[in-house]
């Protein structure tokens, strides 16, 4: 029997990847992939997206043809105006919105304030008898 001279291969070494495989797994990352399946997917959306886009330009230059120019601008001014009536009743419930925000938190008063001390709460009635009263001699 032989005994080899050149020593074994420790088991550490063994297990290791390659340096051509550990740049490859370098130039590999999710990074790229995630940009790559992207851009697979991008094409499709934009070619649709383009599609919409011309069949829309196509009505449109149909409406004018059918219309004239003054009936399709006239359907563009109401439709600013009601985006711009949209954008200034948004515009008003925020502000509602922090009104009411703020009232709440003033401190709440229940039923009406007591009369002080020493004179007498006057009755509804008398109230509305003094009130008539002032009208009568003006």
């Amino acid at each position: 029997l032989k005994t080899s001279t050149a020593a074994p291969l420790p088991i550490a070494c063994a297990s290791a990847p390659l340096p051509v495989q550990r740049e490859a797994a370098a130039m590999i990352t999710t990074r790229r992939v995630i940009i790559f399946v992207i851009s697979l997917c991008a094409v499709p959306v934009t070619n649709s997206l383009w599609n919409e886009i011309l069949r829309g330009k196509m009505m449109v230059e149909a409406l004018i043809e059918r219309e004239g120019l003054g009936a399709f601008l006239a359907k563009c001014g109401i439709a600013v105006g009601l985006m711009f009536a949209m954008w200034l009743g948004s515009q008003e419930q925020e502000k509602t919105a922090s009104s009411l925000a703020e009232f709440s938190k003033l401190p709440k008063k229940e039923g009406p304030a007591a009369a002080p001390k020493g004179q007498k709460a006057e009755e509804p009635a008398a109230v509305e008898g003094a009130a008539t009263e002032e009208k009568k001699d003006k």
